[in-house]
């Protein structure tokens, strides 16, 4: 996984459906039941950062983190990227950290290439795997192959060092005994910008990996079949103004085949909007991926990255795109005291979510854009050729 610190926190989308168990460790539950099957996922914004001891939390605890490619690891199959990382100005790498994360009954990192890390991070990381339905918390093997969360095991990847810094940054093929990774970009000197050259044009960045802690290629036999690898870094999500578009956590999971148009869904504590809540109403498909795919088709990414979806993929409805179904929204009315907030002249308050457990505080209404409310009866023509403009949006 990767991971970089900001103001990205784990919010509460564990995909348990509204009464199936807590979307938290004891911070916050799934919510209310919407209208037409919503669902709802609550959560803290504190279960990211929050230590268990009570003492302040370290900065890695609230780093963006994304999976990456095992099996583009090797220098031979480029990591490219289409967002910079910071610099340490103190080793000239990336200012991030590299995780490997597989299940094993005996967890060590005493392996050459890898480190222990942190109680705190090792637990963030897999309530983070969690919701992006990269493990399961039952006994059992979810669908993807992975098993129980509480049995992952976290390790860093230790980065490159030294000469072998120096080697990731400048050569085109290093020796033997580099180890590591580095980060090189268009940014950096001649070297570094001859090493992106094999890179798409709005790709000026890359991963280089090297080393034992690195999974074979695709045509070898891997040390640690299930690992996963996550890049965890510092930069902070962009952040969404109230009625703009967003893109929801779940769009970052391979797996995930997107939204059905009977469904209400709200994100709370959703960092990518300013007002705190993502609304997904009764849109269909994937944000990030307009006109949608199918079985590993390769036509939708991830959102913000470079791997492909593994799952079909509807089209969005013409009628209810991104830009007026999937926004940063905000709770305006409600069975509870509030507050409340007021929609501007360019939106109506719309009553989605219904209380039936009671006391829910995502229940409710949510501005939505004017005119945009459900009609079952709509039309329901899927997005086409270029009927609905980009074929992928990068978060």
């Amino acid at each position: 996984m990767f991971a970089c610190s900001g103001t990205n926190q784990v919010v509460g989308s564990d995909g348990l459906r509204v009464g199936g168990g807590t979307a938290g460790a004891g911070q916050g539950s799934a919510g209310a039941v919407g209208t037409a099957g919503a669902r709802v996922s609550g959560g803290s914004a504190a279960e990211g950062n929050a230590t268990t001891s009570g003492s302040a939390p370290a900065a890695e605890l609230n780093y963006q983190q994304l999976q990456l490619n095992p099996h583009n690891l090797q220098d031979g199959h480029p990591v490219c990227m289409p967002m910079a990382l910071p610099i340490d100005d103190a080793t000239g790498n990336a200012a991030c950290f590299v995780l490997s994360t597989r299940h094993s009954a005996d967890c060590s990192c005493a392996a050459a290439g890898i480190s222990p890390v942190s109680d705190e991070l090792s637990r963030v990381t897999r309530r983070q795997m969690q919701l992006a339905g990269m493990c399961a918390p039952s006994i059992g093997r979810s669908l993807g192959g992975y098993g129980p969360c509480d049995d992952v095991c976290v390790c860093r990847v230790d980065p490159a060092v030294g000469t072998s810094l120096q080697k990731c940054l400048s050569e085109p093929e290093p020796d033997a005994t580099t180890t590591g990774w580095c980060y090189v970009s268009d940014k950096g000197d001649a070297a570094q910008k001859a090493l992106i050259e094999g890179c798409p044009g709005h790709d000026t960045q890359r991963l280089r990996f090297f080393g034992p802690a690195i999974e074979p290629g695709p045509d070898e036999t891997p040390a640690n079949p299930g690992e996963l690898i996550l890049l965890g870094s510092p930069l902070p999500t962009p952040v969404a103004k109230l009625g703009e578009k967003c893109i929801s956590k779940e769009e970052y999971n391979p797996n995930f085949r997107g939204y059905d148009v009977s469904e209400v869904n709200v994100q709370d504590h959703a960092s990518m909007c300013e007002t705190g809540i993502c609304l997904v109403n009764h849109f269909q498909g994937r944000a990030s991926c307009p006109y949608g795919q199918a079985e590993a088709g390769g036509d939708c990414l991830v959102a913000g990255g470079n791997d492909s979806v593994t799952r079909v993929v509807h089209p969005q409805l013409e009628a209810r795109q991104a830009d007026v179904a999937s926004i940063c929204s905000c709770q305006c009315a409600g069975p509870g005291p509030g507050p409340y907030c007021t929609c501007p002249e360019s939106m109506q308050c719309e009553h989605l979510i219904d209380d039936l457990q009671g006391g829910q505080p995502l229940s409710g209404s949510y501005c939505i854009p004017a005119g945009s409310q459900y009609d079952p009866q709509g039309d329901t023509t899927e997005c086409s050729g270029e009927s609905c403009g980009f074929g992928h949006y990068y978060q």
